[in-house]
C-alpha cells in the first residue's frame, strides 16, 4: 500500500492536479453558494423592513384629509427608495432597486420591491435568486389624529425645537406644511417624540432626536379649524384690566384694551367666552389664572396673550358654544407670525385646543405645557419652542369632558397584513 502510494505522488502525468482541481470545483460552489446566500438573506431583511415601514407610513397618510391615493402612494416609494439606499449603501444614480407602491379600494397599500443584485454564484444554482423581492401590505382602520401642526408653508424652521426642550406627543401626529428643507428642526440636544412627524419639507437635526423619523415631502394639510367662525365682540365690559393684588374672579364678555394680571393677583374665571378685543392678554409677576370651561377669542392687532415665567396658568376649553374645544383663537385678520408666548413654569393643564392660525407660538424657560391635561392641540402658523420646555402633548379624548374639534381626533391604527 505505501508503495503504491510513494508511486502515486510521484507520478508526473496530471493525474493528482487533475484529481485535486475536480474536488475544487464542488468546494468553491458551495463556498460561493453560502457567501451569496448570507448577502441575500441580509439584502432581504434590509428591503423587508423598508416595505414594511414604507407601507405603513404610506397606508397612514390616507387617514389625512385630502390625501389622494396617488400621494400615498408617492410617499411610500419615496420613504422605501430613501430607506433601503441608505442601508445598502448604494449611489443615487444606481438602479439595482424598484419600488412600486398601490393602494387598494379598502384603504390598504401594498409596497412591493425588487433588487437585481450581483451574486458570485447563486444565479446557477437558484435561478429564482434574481431579482430578490418583497412586498409588504397595511391596512388602515380610523382617522388619524392630528394634534399639532404648524401651517406656514414655506418658512425655515416653522416647527422648530432647540435647547434641551422636548415635545412628546403621546398616541398623536405632528405636522409641518412648510416646503423648507427644514420644515422641522431640532438642534443643540432638543428631541421631539409622536406617533408620526410629517414635513411637506424636510428636517434638520440628527435622526436619533426624532421617534420616529419624520416623513419628508408629505402633502401639505389643510387648517383643520379653517370652518369655525371666531365669535364676534360685543359691548365692553372693561376697559384696560388690570390686576395686580389679591382675589378677583372675572366673568364672560368683552374686555378692551386687554386685561393685565400681575403681582400677586389669583384671578379665577367663570365659564364662557372671553373676548379681548385691541389689546393684550398678560399674565405676570407671581399672579395665577385659573378657568374651567373657558375660551379666549383675540380680535384686533394688538391682541395676543403672554404667560410669564413664575405664573400659574390652568385653563380647560368650552364643552358648548362657538369655542367648544378651543382654550384660544386668534383673528384670522390680524398680520402674520405676532407673537403669542407662553414661559409659565406651571401651565400643566392646558386642556384645549391653541389655535393661532396666523401667530407664532413661543413656549419657552421651563414651561411644563400640558402635562396633566387629558388632550391638548396646537394649531399654529409658526411653532418655536426655545431651550428648556418640555411639552407635553396628551391625546386621551376619552376621559375628557371637553369636546375634541372636527380635524384633529380621533385617531387611526395602521398595521400590517400577514
Amino acid at each position: 500500500m505505501l508503495k503504491f502510494l510513494k508511486s502515486f505522488l510521484d507520478c508526473r502525468r496530471g493525474n493528482f492536479a487533475t484529481t485535486i482541481g475536480i474536488a475544487a470545483v464542488p468546494l468553491m460552489l458551495v463556498a460561493g453558494g453560502t457567501v451569496d446566500y448570507t448577502m441575500m438573506r441580509h439584502a432581504e431583511g434590509i428591503l423587508q423592513e423598508a416595505a414594511d415601514s414604507a407601507a405603513l407610513v404610506g397606508v397612514k397618510e390616507l387617514a389625512i384629509a385630502g390625501t389622494t391615493k396617488k400621494t400615498a402612494e408617492g410617499v411610500a416609494r419615496n420613504y422605501a427608495t430613501s430607506d433601503v439606499y441608505q442601508k445598502l449603501s448604494l449611489a443615487e444614480d444606481d438602479e439595482s432597486i424598484t419600488v412600486n407602491a398601490k393602494v387598494a379600494a379598502d384603504r390598504e397599500l401594498t409596497v412591493a420591491m425588487a433588487y437585481y443584485w450581483e451574486p458570485l454564484l447563486l444565479h446557477f444554482i437558484k435561478p429564482d435568486a434574481l431579482p430578490l423581492k418583497v412586498s409588504a401590505t397595511a391596512k388602515l382602520t380610523g382617522k388619524e389624529s392630528i394634534c399639532v401642526v404648524a401651517l406656514d408653508p414655506a418658512s425655515s424652521g416653522a416647527l422648530a425645537l432647540s435647547g434641551k426642550s422636548s415635545m412628546h406627543a403621546d398616541g398623536c401626529s405632528v405636522y409641518s406644511n412648510s416646503k423648507s428643507s427644514d420644515g422641522i428642526s431640532l438642534v443643540k440636544g432638543a428631541t421631539l417624540s409622536a406617533v408620526s412627524s410629517y414635513s411637506s419639507g424636510g428636517y434638520n437635526g440628527p435622526l436619533e432626536a426624532f421617534s420616529p423619523r419624520p416623513i419628508t415631502d408629505s402633502p401639505q394639510l389643510t387648517d383643520p379649524l379653517a370652518s369655525r367662525k371666531q365669535p364676534s365682540a360685543g359691548s365692553c365690559k372693561a376697559q384696560d384690566l388690570t390686576l395686580s393684588a389679591g382675589v378677583a374672579t372675572l366673568t364672560p364678555g368683552t374686555y378692551c384694551g386687554g386685561i393685565s394680571i400681575d403681582g400677586l393677583a389669583q384671578v379665577v374665571l367663570l365659564p364662557g367666552n372671553y373676548i379681548i378685543k385691541d389689546g393684550p392678554l398678560n399674565v405676570g409677576g407671581n399672579a395665577s389664572m385659573i378657568g374651567e370651561f373657558v375660551g379666549f377669542s383675540f380680535v384686533g392687532e394688538a391682541s395676543t396673550f403672554s404667560f410669564g415665567t413664575s405664573t400659574q396658568v390652568h385653563l380647560t376649553a368650552p364643552k358648548t358654544g362657538p369655542l367648544a374645544g378651543i382654550l384660544f383663537f386668534e383673528d384670522r385678520s390680524t398680520s402674520k407670525n405676532r407673537l403669542f408666548e407662553i414661559k409659565s413654569k406651571d401651565a400643566e393643564r392646558f386642556e384645549g385646543t391653541i389655535y393661532l392660525p396666523n401667530a407664532k407660538l413661543f413656549i419657552d424657560k421651563e414651561s411644563r405645557l400640558g402635562l396633566t391635561s387629558n388632550w391638548t392641540a396646537i394649531i399654529a402658523n409658526q411653532i418655536e419652542i426655545g431651550q428648556g420646555p418640555n411639552v407635553q402633548i396628551n391625546s386621551d379624548y376619552a376621559s375628557s369632558e371637553i369636546p375634541v374639534p372636527n380635524g384633529i381626533g380621533p385617531s387611526a391604527s395602521a398595521h400590517l397584513k400577514r
